[in-house]
């Protein structure tokens, strides 16, 4: 997963305007307005769902589930947290999703978990590993 993207109107104008996002501010065909979050764009944003609301923390790298299962991230002491999206991108393939994307906060920065990709991402998107999805699978 190289970036997600979430509806202009599930952010709030004041994340909009200390963030300066108006710029990553972008329309898919005829739909909604959407705020695109992409590992290449500094800097590096992910959204975030924290202690019941919306916040936006650095997006370090990610963080593989097998390795979050065996203890490795137990010393970082990480909290698991969802990050809300409506569409991912991998590898330049844009996909929708229903919820977002797990992911873990290590001191107020977030890593996306990944998973092994199914053998349908790996054929849509050429990509090895795949993110954590909220609440469905592929």
């Amino acid at each position: 997963m190289q970036g997600v993207s979430l509806n202009r109107w599930d952010i709030p104008d004041e994340l909009i305007e200390q963030y300066r996002l108006s710029e990553r501010i972008t329309r898919r065909d005829n739909g909604p307005l959407e705020v695109q979050f992409l590992y290449r764009k500094r800097p590096r944003l992910l959204p975030v769902w924290y202690g019941g609301s919306l916040v936006l923390m650095p997006w370090l790298g990610w963080c593989p589930l097998e390795e979050l299962e065996a203890g490795v991230w137990k010393e970082k002491h990480p909290k698991r947290v969802d990050i809300p999206a409506t569409y991912c991108i991998d590898r330049g393939i844009w996909y929708q999703i229903n919820e977002g994307v797990q992911g873990v906060i290590v001191r107020r920065q977030v890593y996306p978990i990944t998973i092994p990709s199914s053998n349908y991402y790996r054929v849509m998107t050429r990509s090895q590993r795949m993110p954590l999805l909220i609440g469905e699978q592929f």
